[in-house]
């Protein structure tokens, strides 16, 4: 199966975002049959010092159980935090972040990855002409 390739319009979005908040990538796995339960389990205890190093911290994991809602199906849904989006790509560009990429890799079959900035309830209701 071939790599995922990276939505680079939405890429160039991410590098063009000014915002110096802290931001939430929410990631969608579906993991390859085999042996992508225990890749991605290194890759996540090698990626979690490097989330510590740059700021990050995972701040909720589950393994989805029914599916209420949609046709896709998913094995790992993960909410990770970083201070910013500069922050987040100094880490994809760190040497040791690359290196560790390869278990990523070999664990993932498809992914969803946004990168998500917090809205307030009152932000919402705004909204409501």
């Amino acid at each position: 199966m071939e790599a995922e390739q990276p939505n680079m319009d939405q890429i160039q979005e991410f590098l063009k975002n000014p915002s110096r908040e802290p931001f939430v990538q929410l990631n969608l796995l579906k993991f390859k049959p085999e042996d992508g339960w225990a890749s991605y389990a290194r890759y996540a205890k090698e990626t979690e010092k490097l989330l510590e190093k740059f700021g990050g911290e995972s701040i909720f994991m589950a393994k989805p159980k029914e599916l209420l809602l949609g046709h896709e199906t998913w094995d790992l849904v993960l909410l990770v935090k970083y201070p910013n989006r500069r922050a987040f790509m100094k880490m994809l560009s760190d040497p040791e972040y690359i290196a560790i990429s390869k278990y990523r890799e070999a664990a993932v079959e498809r992914s969803v990855g946004y990168a998500m900035d917090e809205m307030s309830n009152e932000e919402l209701l705004n909204l409501i002409k």
